[in-house]
Formats: structure tokens, sequence, C-alpha cells
């Protein structure tokens, strides 16, 4: 059987059992009503045990089946082929190469991602084509290998993927809702619910897996395999990293009131030792084997580029550029996409700032307020006590006022202790006019004459045996807070 026709026979079988699932939900409704019917018709007696037990059963299926609107919120800022010609020059070409009409809405992502779907609309009218394209992606991929990652995803729409897709995740949503709801109420028809939609999960995402593949085979014809397998792996190796910056770096800065320049962010994050170092050794190493889950929507990337592998390649030319070149204002491009994340149209409710000044101006304040909190406590605690103090940190943690919360384990108290402790020596070696360096993706350090200190590597440092009490103290002597108070340094410094 080709890979064709077994898709299509997939796609009815996925059609058939999401069909089957309103079929199946209408007749238990009936089913519901005729019982309380029948004791009236029939035996002359309306039982209240019945009315109890069958006409909520009917009216909670009944309303969780009942199709909503394809409520679609904007996943990002919208993108104006106006402004960014040059891309939008390139996704055409690649819709054309493919036969495919270009989508009515292209948005720009934070995520290092991109995808395409049908949204909008009710039970599948008035919907509309939409892309998402991530930042990141710009950023990180050549010409060529965006080229071959947007093919992939309108190889969805060549497909028709799209189409069957809103079905499949409504009908989701259904089952979900009807499970919930029938929880809620007790009642022991969400075991056939449940045993449905296992059903159902396996099935429709067999298909969802087998589309990727197809949509992997039309990409790879028009634009070339060489490139989408170079994408997959680098997408595949960025998307954690990606992450962490969005969330750990820029999130909290934005959160501030604060616009940082997010492509430069991003660029340093991902050239910072720890980071390069760990997408080399991603990109370099084998891909390990893994067995296909039943639930999975995608197949494992392993399986995606041996597919790939026996395509034929395809030459196009002039895609070796890095896919930022394709925009003509990185900086325009930046502020759609703060605009989005705050709801806000106006760009000057936030301030610019430049990473070098992102430690002092965002990320000190943040700790200082930390640090106020628990000065009291650090009070008679020097620089030379934290050997000490790192031998019992679940202790640290109560005299802190960290409380044993359920489900905080004692790993966590430990980690909270040591970060906590870290903030209010970086405090205090502030106060003392230490100069912090901070950089996106590094370890924050502060230097003073020549002397530096990584506050918040000290205690893992002391615990592996990597750092000896006595070079700690030797660091401390020279640097002149051997027996500075960490607690009193934090409490005169919130004065001033």
């Amino acid at each position: 059987m080709s890979r064709s026709t077994s898709l299509i026979s997939r796609a009815v079988l996925a059609i058939a059992v999401t069909v089957g699932f309103y079929v199946l939900s209408l007749a238990i409704v009936a089913v519901l009503l005729y019982i309380p019917y029948v004791g009236w018709k029939y035996l002359g007696i309306l039982h209240a045990l019945f009315l109890i037990l069958c006409i909520p059963g009917a009216a909670v299926i009944l309303w969780s089946i009942l199709p909503r609107p394809d409520r679609f919120a904007p996943p990002g800022s919208i993108l104006d082929p106006g402004r960014y010609p040059k891309l939008f020059e390139t996704l055409s070409g690649v819709a054309r190469a493919i036969h495919q009409e270009m989508p009515s809405e292209v948005y720009l992502l934070p995520q290092a991602e991109a995808w395409v779907a049908h949204r909008g609309g009710f039970l599948g009218l008035g919907s509309r084509r939409v892309m998402g394209i991530g930042l990141p992606l710009l950023e990180a991929l050549s010409v060529q290998q965006l080229r071959a990652v947007l093919a992939h995803e309108l190889g969805h729409l060549h497909g028709g993927d799209t189409r069957l897709g809103p079905w499949i995740h409504r009908t989701r949503q259904a089952i979900a809702r009807t499970l919930q709801e029938l929880d809620k109420h007790g009642s022991k028809l969400k075991i056939l619910f449940a045993l449905y939609g296992m059903m159902f999960l396996r099935i429709t995402r067999s298909v969802s897996r087998q589309q990727e593949l197809t949509a992997d085979e039309t990409a790879a014809r028009a634009v070339g395999s060489g490139p989408l397998i170079e994408g997959l792996r680098l997408i595949r190796c960025l998307q954690p990293a990606c992450e962490a910056y969005w969330i750990n770096w820029v999130k909290p800065i934005v959160e501030r009131g604060f616009r940082p320049p997010m492509l430069e962010g991003c660029r340093r994050f991902l050239d910072s030792a720890p980071v390069a170092e760990a997408i080399v050794e991603c990109l370099t190493s084998k891909i390990p084997p893994r067995r296909t889950h039943p639930y999975d929507t995608h197949p494992p990337l392993q399986e995606r580029i041996a597919f790939l592998e026996h395509l034929p390649e395809v030459a196009w030319p002039g895609g070796t550029s890095p896919a930022l070149t394709l925009i003509e204002s990185t900086e325009e491009l930046e502020i759609q996409l703060f605009q989005w994340m705050l709801q806000v149209p106006q760009t000057d409710r936030v301030i610019p700032i430049t990473w070098d000044n992102v430690g002092r101006e965002v990320w000190l304040p943040d700790q200082r307020e930390i640090a106020r909190k628990h000065a009291r406590a650090l009070l008679g605690i020097t620089p030379q006590g934290i050997p000490e103090l790192s031998r019992d940190l679940e202790g640290l943690s109560r005299s802190l006022g960290k409380p044993v919360a359920e489900g905080v384990t004692a790993e966590e108290r430990r980690d909270w202790a040591q970060q906590t402790l870290g903030t209010v020596l970086a405090v205090a070696l502030d106060t003392r006019g230490w100069e912090i360096r901070f950089e996106v993706g590094e370890e924050v350090i502060f230097l003073h004459e020549g002397m530096v200190i990584r506050p918040f590597t000290v205690i893992p440092r002391l615990i592996s045996g990597e750092l000896t009490r006595k070079a700690w103290e030797r660091t401390c002597e020279v640097s002149g807070i051997l027996d500075l108070d960490l607690g009193k340094a934090v409490m005169e410094g919130s004065e001033h």
C-alpha cells in the first residue's frame, strides 16, 4: 500500500471515529430519555429515580457535544506584507512551488516554531488560513532552511490536513468536556466515553503522524530534503534554549515595563558558552532512538530524517544567507512583538533598555526586594560562615522562614535556601561597591579590584568540593569581605 493510499484510509477512519463519537453520544442521550418514557408509557409510572439518573445525564452529554465557535486569539503580532516584502516574497515563492494559496494572515511568534492552521468560523464555515513564524527561527535559520520549514507547514494545506484538523480538535475537546462533566456528576457513563476517547486519540494521532511525513515529502520535493533536515535538527536543539531565554530573560524584564533588544539578546544567549556548548552537542550527537507512542502527534525525528534522506535533493539558489536578511527593519519587528506582548498600541509605555544595563536597572532591584525580606534572619552571618551554612541547607531554609508546604520536597527547600543566600550575598556585595557583570545566558558575577565572586555558585562548589573552605576564606579575606555582616549590609543598603 502506498503512503498516500495509507494516509487516505487512515483519514477516512479518523472521520469515521469522529462521526462515531457524535452518533454514540446521541444514541446514549436517546436511550437515557427513552427509559423514563417507557416507564410512563407502558407501566404508567414516572419514577423519580429514572428522572434523577437519566435526564441530567442526557442534558450533560448534549451540552458537552454542542459545537462551539472557534474563537481565534492572535498568537503573536500580525505581519504586514507591505512592510516585509522580502519575507512575503519568499513565502509566496514556496506557496507557488507546492501549488498553494498564501495564508490570509501571518503572525510573528516569540517561540522557535512555525505552524499553519484553519482558524475561526463555526463548524468549519468562515474559517481562514493562518500561519505563525517564530522570531527565533528568523535569527537562527538560513533562507533555504526557512523555505524548507515553511514548505513543510504549507504542505499540510496541500494535503488538506488543516481542514480535517479542526474537526478532530473540536471532537477531542467535546470528549474532554463530556468526561469532565460526567465525572462531576459521578456518572458511570464516563467509563464508556473514556474508552472511546482513548480509541479516538490512537486513531487520529496515527493520522497526524502520517500527515507529518506527507508534509515532509511535499517540502523535500519542492525545496530539498537537505535544508529541511538541517532545519528540523536546528529547531529540535533551539526550542528548549529559546524557551529558556524567553521565560527566564525576556519575560521578567518586559513584565517590569522595559523593552530589551530581543534579537540581540537571543543572539547573546545562543552564543553564551553554556548554551552554545549544549546546542553544538545536540547538533553533533546522534539523535537517540525513540519508539513511537500511540498518542504521539509527530513521528520521532530520527524516523523523519531517515525518510527524508531517501528523497531527491533540489537545488534552489540563493539560500545560504541568514533568514533575518529577509527583514528590512528588525527593530520595527521587535516593537510589533512587544506591542502584542503588552497589549498596548503605544511603545512609549515601555522603557527601552540595553542588555548592558539590565543587570543594574532590572535584575538588582528585584534581588534587593528578595534580600530585604530575609536580611533580619541573616544578621550576624558573614561570608566566612557560608561553608558552615552549606552543610545544613534545610535548617537554613527554616531559619529564613520557608514553610514546609505540602508537595514541596526537601530538595526544593534546599535549592530555595541556596538561591536566597546567593541573592543576599549579591546584594551585600552591591552595597559595598562591587560591579555587577550581567551577561545574557551567563552566570552573574561581581568584580572589585581584580577579584571575582560568583554568589550563586559558591554553595554548590563548596558542597561538591570544587571550592574548599580554606580557598573561599582566602578569597573573602583578600576581597575584604571576610567579616561583612550580610544581613546588616542589606538592611543598610535599603535605607539609601
